[in-house]
């Protein structure tokens, strides 16, 4: 339904420009031409704006839930080759370097465990 009301306020929003551009103008042609030109311009931009908006709405679960373990490497999505050459796992790489900088030096708690509460403690709250 908001779809709808969102395309209705859109298409008065156009009707209304035809009729100040006709009635200042004088000419149907005027007009037709600045709502095509509006109709090809307004749409892409207009997605982008809504992905973004959808983006931002998702973004406080996606925080609240996030595990290094579940994220995605590219490396991986191409099976470590890339311009048929194998290349080291990203994965690998980054997991070494957070268990170096997030050491919690209590053995029940491991630094990928440490490294995630981080994430969701710090970032998830902006």
């Amino acid at each position: 339904q908001t779809g709808f009301i969102t395309l209705l306020m859109i298409g008065m929003s156009f009707l209304m420009v035809v009729m100040v551009w006709v009635a200042r103008f004088g000419s149907i042609i005027y007009g037709a031409a600045l709502v095509a030109a509006v109709l090809a311009l307004i749409p892409g931009p207009l997605h982008l704006m809504r992905r973004f908006a959808r983006d931002l709405h998702q973004m406080p679960r996606q925080l609240a839930n996030f595990a290094f373990e579940d994220a995605a490497c590219f490396c991986c999505s191409v099976n470590h080759v890339i311009n048929g050459e194998e290349v080291r796992c990203d994965r690998v790489i980054i997991r070494k370097k957070l268990e170096t900088w997030f050491e919690t030096g209590n053995p029940e708690i491991s630094p990928i465990q440490s490294y995630n509460d981080f994430v969701r403690r710090n970032l998830g709250r902006h």
